[in-house]
């Protein structure tokens, strides 16, 4: 099945529901930046989750359906926020100063990491009552030292018990640009 097949803004696909009906994606609008999108996989019409000024990316669900994590960078920094799925409440804000994450497989966990210690991975338990609530966050490992130069995101296994992170294998050169001015004359 094609869906929004019609809308030609660049677009990222974040991932499926747990139940298969949509999916969350990700959409750049020329004023608002990145925003969140619901899109039913039935072919009924999607409806924004979030949007805003500040950028929305990264979106993923809880296992259970009831949560969607983000990142934004609303304050600044991109910080991590879990929102109601229902897209209504307030955001609760996981992080302070820069930092990223995600729910964990088993569904009673988030996982996260901050841009001012970024080798630390960091757990809570997820509360079970009706709105959000993490319990104390704890210290569940430590990164290789060069991870915090990752070319790109993390994976966990579907027991939890490793994460798959992508790291340079080696230092880029450093790389320079040349602005010329008064080029005409």
């Amino acid at each position: 099945r094609t869906v929004l097949q019609d809308d030609h803004a660049f677009k990222r696909v974040y991932g499926w529901s747990p139940d298969g009906k949509s999916l969350l994606t990700g959409r750049l609008d020329p004023a608002t930046k990145w925003d969140v999108l619901v899109v039913p996989v039935d072919g009924s019409a999607p409806h924004t989750l979030l949007k805003s000024v500040a950028n929305e990316v990264a979106a993923g669900y809880s296992k259970d359906g009831r949560w969607i994590k983000y990142v934004t960078d609303e304050s600044g920094p991109y910080e991590l926020c879990v929102l109601p799925a229902s897209g209504q409440g307030l955001p609760y804000q996981v992080t302070i100063g820069g930092g990223g994450g995600s729910f964990c497989l088993d569904g009673r966990h988030l996982l996260w990491g901050t841009s001012k210690d970024p080798t630390t991975v960091i757990i809570a338990d997820i509360g079970g009552g009706p709105s959000f609530t993490l319990g104390a966050p704890r210290v569940l490992g430590h990164l290789p030292a060069d991870a915090g130069a990752s070319s790109g995101g993390h994976a966990l296994s579907h027991d939890d018990s490793r994460i798959l992170r992508l790291v340079l294998a080696e230092k880029t050169p450093d790389q320079s640009a040349t602005v010329l001015t008064h080029w005409q004359s």
